[in-house]
């Protein structure tokens, strides 16, 4: 089904929606500064409560009030997550699909042993001997190139 076609989405002014995430991710990075803010100010939202949260307690009543709960995967794309942490035990994803260690694509997918996801970053060995976000990277392979040059008049 395409993410447009979701009954779900349907329902929502998209608009009102980026603008609503967005608004809150800066209230989230502003308030989380402020050693007064009340406990569970970043789930509160800026139009009933007047505190500039991320509105999970008005999603949760105006959103998701009558809807059946459903398990949800969530991909982390960062810089790197250490799957082994004591406190992410018991919910890093496992692909029952696969079988650890036996070099074969079990679940035909095109990934080797990818048994907890994939890192794009190194290869099949897990070859990655730093890990950096993007814009390093980026700037890395820029400035092999201009590296030495000068801008010309």
């Amino acid at each position: 089904m395409a993410v447009s076609s979701h009954p779900f989405l349907k329902k929502i002014d998209m608009r009102k929606t980026i603008l609503l995430i967005l608004g809150s991710v800066l209230s989230v990075l502003a308030f989380s500064q402020n050693p007064d803010a009340p406990v569970n100010w970043h789930l509160k939202d800026q139009a009933s409560d007047q505190l500039q949260g991320v509105s999970v307690e008005r999603s949760y009543k105006e959103l998701l009030s009558g809807k059946e709960k459903s398990q949800v995967i969530v991909a982390i794309l960062d810089s790197g997550v250490d799957i082994y942490h004591e406190d992410l035990k018991g919910a890093i994803w496992v692909n029952e699909n696969e079988i650890s260690g036996n070099g074969i694509d079990d679940d035909k997918n095109g990934y080797i042993d990818d048994v907890n996801g994939w890192s794009f970053i190194g290869g099949d060995q897990g070859d990655v001997e730093f890990d950096n976000l993007e814009f390093t990277r980026i700037f890395i392979d820029l400035n092999k190139k201009f590296d030495g040059k000068t801008k010309k008049r």
